[in-house]
């Protein structure tokens, strides 16, 4: 991977001088000099500049030759990047005439080439993780792309006739004229008005108004017209969008046929392998959960083949945190994560209850590395925790499985009984229904009473009454007005509904998920930052494009079917993960239980803290120096931490 940058002028009639462009690579590169690179690249043309500083996360990458600049075309090319599927890549290359290149080829120069083939549509030939940057000289035409899955980020601007790009934001305000620094007042209500973690209302948008995001399975085209830069941005892939969209296979009828099974590993297992490709040592995150085990444990098995080790982390509650007891969650998930790994003697695992550590002693360093207000700092504690323990273990990669519930351990026996009620299906719904309750011992009456809950759920979001969708508005601290005048309420109402609000959901719709772009857009950003800052590559095999394209083409008995939710995992991956936590369905493991206790003894006392005055243009200045005033309790620590969240950013950033 490699952190890219660049800047191109339309006109010259200013009179820039070379040594002025060269003055602004050297600006746009100072923030990288924060960040792990091992070799800075630069490639100056009449235009401008492209930079790369390459991270060395393979052997390939040692020998990448970033940015290009092929003469004969007049292209500049610079690429962060690392293929998924190279031998396939390198068949399609070799058919087209290509020579010269085999398995050592860097990833970059392979991309290339696909580009000089295809253009545009060498996207459905390159897969993996990647922000590419192209111009073309001679039709003056810019384009920036990022991957299918939106694993990495890359910004953009437009200011007159010169146009900026870079990974981080601070690079394009570090040179782009003053007049064009403002907060974008749309995207931070758009992030504040949403009570979840995740920021990217507007898509396309960051926290300041002249600057702009790439996302999933997109990419910009900037054209020369009249009055300068045409900006276009254009989708190439949107996983699991329309039904007539996703891949065909003419399936088995049979759900328990074994080809699906042996499918499945394929892919999987294929994933996997692809995600540990690296020269370093190879970590993952572990949790008694099924996506992140299943990771690591297919992990474990193949690195154990080469007398490898894997370094397992898993979060914990502290030391004297007093765990509730009863309910459906585990807050502290070592027992289960201990019965897993046991089976791996290869797997050198860590628990971690960051000790002395909450988001008010690491606010300001992981503000300054995300670049935006996060309302996930809870969780990144111990995230940011893990990532540092694995670079200090000199790992290069690091596995996860967020994005399992979607893909791997996707399926819900509701949603499956909804599937078939609506297909027409009524006896085959009641019978997986009455199988489900005779496995786990349901009774018939909870059971329909779960059935009629649900109806009632969906009804009510129709009529605009729901609670669970009315629940993620932030009601108390952000300013009413400005959700209104974005029309944050309706817009988050319709991608509710286009992605399915509850679990009356037509098969039509269950895939759309997997191409949710709050979700992806923030878990890209927050993995782009970790690797730039650590040289740790967060490898995530369930988001892979492979699986997603696999999971879509699957029918709605693959995921639930005969009584068992989540069947992919705990049907196909029997010898991979403990029968117990397998199989279990009474608990879900629940990560930053102690957040209360933590942000009450760590760090400076929050209700010392000096509000900026700015922070009032987004919220009610008396809500949030009520809640900053409030002792830190459950209902009100999130709040409090997306309040010094906004706070810092501002102070820094604004």
């Amino acid at each position: 991977m490699s952190a890219i940058w660049g800047y191109i002028k339309l006109k010259k009639e200013d009179g820039e001088s070379s040594d002025q462009i060269k003055e602004k690579c050297c600006l746009m590169k100072k923030p990288y000099e924060e960040c792990v690179i091992d070799r800075f690249e630069d490639t100056f043309f009449d235009d401008g500049f492209f930079s790369c500083g390459i991270q060395y996360f393979n052997t390939r990458a040692r020998n990448e030759k970033l940015p290009v600049y092929d003469e004969s075309t007049e292209t500049v090319f610079t690429a962060d990047i690392v293929l998924n599927g190279r031998i396939t890549l390198i068949k399609e290359l070799k058919a087209c005439g290509q020579t010269g290149i085999d398995e050592n080829t860097p990833d970059g120069e392979l991309a290339f080439r696909a580009w000089r083939i295809w253009k545009c549509d060498f996207v459905d030939h390159i897969h993996g993780l990647f922000a590419i940057a192209i111009y073309e000289k001679r039709t003056k035409e810019f384009y920036l792309f990022t991957d299918h899955m939106g694993t990495r980020c890359v910004d953009y601007s437009v200011c007159g006739d010169a146009l900026y790009f870079s990974m981080l934001t601070k690079s394009i305000l570090s040179v782009m004229p003053d007049e064009y620094k403002r907060i974008d007042e749309k995207f931070m209500t758009g992030c504040e008005a949403s009570s979840s973690p995740y920021m990217y209302v507007f898509p396309t948008g960051t926290p300041f108004e002249n600057i702009r995001h790439t996302f999933r399975g997109n990419y910009v085209k900037a054209s020369q017209d009249k009055k300068g830069w045409n900006i276009e941005q254009i989708e190439y892939f949107n996983p699991g969008k329309n039904k007539n969209d996703r891949p065909k296979t003419d399936w088995p009828k049979d759900p328990t046929d074994k080809v699906y099974r042996e499918k499945f590993r394929e892919t999987f297992f294929e994933c996997v392998e692809d995600a540990m490709d690296t020269d370093g040592e190879i970590a993952a995150m572990i949790s008694s959960g099924l996506d992140s085990s299943s990771v690591a444990t297919v992990a474990a098995r193949m690195l154990a083949k080469d007398n490898r080790n894997l370094y397992g982390f898993t979060s914990i509650p502290m030391k004297d945190f007093e765990r509730p007891t009863g309910g459906f969650e585990k807050t502290d998930e070592s027992e289960g994560v201990k019965r897993i790994i046991a089976g791996y003697p290869n797997i050198i695992h860590e628990f971690c209850s960051c000790e002395g550590l909450s988001p008010f002693t690491e606010m300001n360093r992981l503000i300054h590395m995300y670049e935006v207000p996060g309302k996930a700092c809870i969780n990144q504690v111990w995230f940011d925790y893990i990532v540092r323990s694995a670079a200090q273990k000199k790992c290069k990669v690091l596995l996860n499985g967020q994005f399992g519930n979607f893909t791997i351990s996707k399926g819900s026996m509701k949603e499956l009984f909804f599937q078939k009620l609506l297909s027409g299906q009524i006896l085959e719904a009641k019978n997986q229904l009455a199988r489900f309750g005779e496995k786990h011992g349901v009774p018939r009456k909870v059971l329909f009473d779960g059935v009629i809950s649900e109806l009632g759920e969906c009804f009510s979001f129709h009529f605009g009454a729901n609670k669970r969708f009315s629940a993620v508005i932030d009601k108390k601290l952000i300013k009413r007005d400005l959700v209104k005048k974005y029309g944050i309420k309706k817009l988050l109402k319709r991608r509710f509904a286009f992605y399915g609000p509850t679990s009356v959901i037509p098969v039509r719709k269950m895939f759309r998920n997997l191409g949710d772009v709050s979700i992806t857009q923030t878990q890209g950003l927050y993995d782009t930052k970790f690797s730039l800052y650590y040289g740790v590559l967060l490898r995530d095999p369930t988001r892979d494009k492979r699986m997603v394209e696999f999971i879509s083409s699957l029918p709605p008995e693959q995921f639930v079917y005969d009584g068992l939710e989540r069947r992919l995992v705990r049907e196909y991956l029997d010898d991979y993960l403990p029968d117990y936590d397998r199989l279990q369905i009474r608990y879900k493991g629940r990560q930053s239980a102690d957040q209360v206790m933590r942000c009450q003894k760590f760090g400076d006392d929050h209700k010392q803290i000096a509000l900026d005055n700015r922070i009032f243009d987004y919220m009610y200045e008396d809500k949030v120096r009520e809640v900053m005033q409030a002792d830190i309790a459950a209902d009100n620590v999130a709040d409090i931490v997306r309040i010094d969240a906004l706070n810092t950013f501002l102070r820094e950033y604004a």
